[in-house]
């Protein structure tokens, strides 16, 4: 009778194994077991792709006023001192440029300038980049067409795709189904399915489904990859040379990056980007940069620039402490009483580029961890900090 029962147990474990490796890959099973959740050093193991600083590099302009920074932020009553609060909170890098000058830079626990970091959902904002100089120069046709043009299989799994444009895309607002839970057995769950993907293509295609009619913001991680497929294939060119040619080529990157990428070479557009701070710094002071209708050779055009940036009303969704915020074109919007929003990209772990037009101010943050500290948290020490740089105040 026990040789029976194991017996028994051999064969369902054969079978479920089976069942596993044909539906998901054991390999994918056993990153999701062994990793769980995601953590700030997982692209030292992930794949990637390099990503390379053109040459020769350039000359950036600095004057170093660490003195005023810290007094703009330490006149916040919950920072007493910058170096202490930064340190604390679990940063690896702070940086900020002043009027197109660098004026600030610090490092943490042994982080090196220089030395990239993994950027986590910033990868969204960079990638709108990419969409957006694509859309320029008619890889893509028109940003309000339906994904199904491009991915037509969505279709055939259910017809109502065909209402979800490159726009609620790109504005997380496709009402397509989400659950960031990592619960037991996770396996199946849409986080892993994109983070932990043996094959991106195929799971965008695959898993994603309808929750609601297209309107609703709900963040959601198919949806740039759902964007990256159907630019891979309008384009007939690989994500990663669009990476290089349109993103890290165009503002001057000074180090060299890696995209993490699944293990058929797609890159994960929603979290993939693994860059140096001071690069994301110049990275943010170019966007920034691309307001100007006098600048040469923009970063991406005045439409694009503008779509990102300029707060509508179906664009609200929430507010904090008094303020509040909207989400565009893969871009947080911090909304002002008066004059033009702040903008930023967030990522896990406390990463930021925020950039405040009304005080040509852009900072960025990186860190391993948050210590308690929320995304609204940072944000409003940034949006009064740049204020306070700018001799403004109330605002």
């Amino acid at each position: 009778m026990i040789r029976k029962a194991g017996l028994f147990l051999a064969a369902l474990t054969v079978l479920m194994l089976g069942f596993l490796q044909l539906t998901y890959g054991l390999g994918y099973i056993a990153r999701v077991y062994i990793k769980q959740d995601a953590n700030f050093d997982d692209f030292y193991w992930k794949p990637s792709v390099s990503i390379y600083a053109p040459t020769p590099r350039k000359l950036r302009p600095a004057n170093f006023d660490i003195e005023g920074v810290e007094k703009a932020f330490e006149a916040d009553a919950n920072i007493i001192d910058l170096h202490d609060f930064l340190e604390k909170s679990g940063t690896t890098a702070f940086i900020v440029i002043k009027d197109g000058v660098q004026i600030y830079e610090s490092h943490f626990r042994l982080h090196e300038p220089g030395e990239a970091v993994a950027t986590f959902s910033v990868s969204k904002s960079a990638f709108s980049i990419v969409l957006g100089r694509a859309i320029e120069a008619g890889l893509i046709e028109d940003i309000d067409q339906p994904i199904t043009h491009y991915l037509p299989e969505l279709e055939a799994r259910n017809s109502e795709f065909s209402n979800i444009t490159l726009a609620h895309l790109i504005d997380m607002r496709s009402g397509i189904e989400y659950d960031k839970s990592t619960t037991f057995p996770f396996y199946n769950q849409d986080e892993p399915l994109v983070y932990y993907a043996d094959d991106l293509r195929k799971n965008v295609l695959k898993y994603p489904e309808i929750m609601e009619p297209p309107g609703n913001f709900l963040y959601n991680n198919y949806n740039p990859n759902m964007l990256g497929l159907a630019l891979e294939r309008s384009s007939g060119k690989s994500l990663p040379d669009l990476l290089q040619e349109e993103l890290w080529s165009q503002f001057g990157a000074d180090y060299d990056a890696i995209w993490s990428t699944d293990y058929n070479g797609f890159p994960l557009l929603e979290s993939g980007l693994v860059a140096a701070p001071i690069d994301l710094a110049w990275f943010g002071q170019a966007m920034l940069d691309s307001a100007n209708p006098d600048t040469i050779d923009p970063f991406i055009n005045q439409e694009w620039y503008e779509r990102s940036t300029q707060f509508t009303s179906e664009s609200n969704f929430d507010a904090y402490d008094g303020r509040q915020w909207a989400y565009k074109n893969g871009w947080w919007l911090i909304l002002r009483p008066d004059g033009p929003p702040d903008y930023a990209a967030i990522g896990r772990f406390g990463q930021f580029i925020y950039v405040s037009p009304r005080n040509n101010v852009v900072l960025v943050r990186t860190g391993i961890d948050t210590i308690g500290l929320g995304d609204g948290d940072f944000t409003s020490a940034f949006y009064a900090a740049s204020d306070r740089l700018s001799n403004r105040s109330g605002h």
